[in-house]
């Protein structure tokens, strides 16, 4: 998905990076990692029409609410608050952003903190999140 996304070895087709992002998801839905990695990427990529957020946040919203050991994960809370904002639901962002804050801080992971609380101060702000696609 991401050689298709970036155009990388193939000619840029982001139909054909979305279908390979949705067949991974469908292949290991159960695989925690993979749908946030697919969700992330189509919330937050820099590239507009590589983005899926209704998507990303549905396929969230099935893990999330399914895996307790997911729930506890800063950077998947993190992926699931950022798909919220893509979507225009700033204050549920906010709330599940002030979790992932929390259980990082818990856990004592400080190389996560800062960047979380970027986050949350964008969600807080009305701003969503958009980085460079890998």
């Amino acid at each position: 998905g991401n050689l298709h996304a970036r155009g990388v070895s193939v000619k840029q087709n982001f139909r054909k990076a979305f279908n390979w992002f949705k067949t991974a998801v469908k292949t290991s839905p159960e695989d925690a990692g993979i749908v946030n990695e697919v969700a992330w990427t189509l919330t937050v990529s820099d590239l507009e029409d590589l983005k899926r957020t209704r998507y990303a946040l549905k396929i969230m919203d099935a893990m999330m609410n399914s895996d307790s050991e997911a729930q506890q994960r800063p950077e998947y809370l993190d992926t699931w608050a950022a798909a919220y904002a893509a979507n225009g639901d700033f204050g549920r962002a906010v709330t599940l952003q002030q979790q992932a804050v929390e259980v990082a801080e818990t856990e004592n992971k400080n190389d996560v903190l800062d960047i979380l609380r970027e986050h949350l101060e964008a969600f807080q702000n009305g701003k969503s999140i958009t980085e460079q696609a890998p």
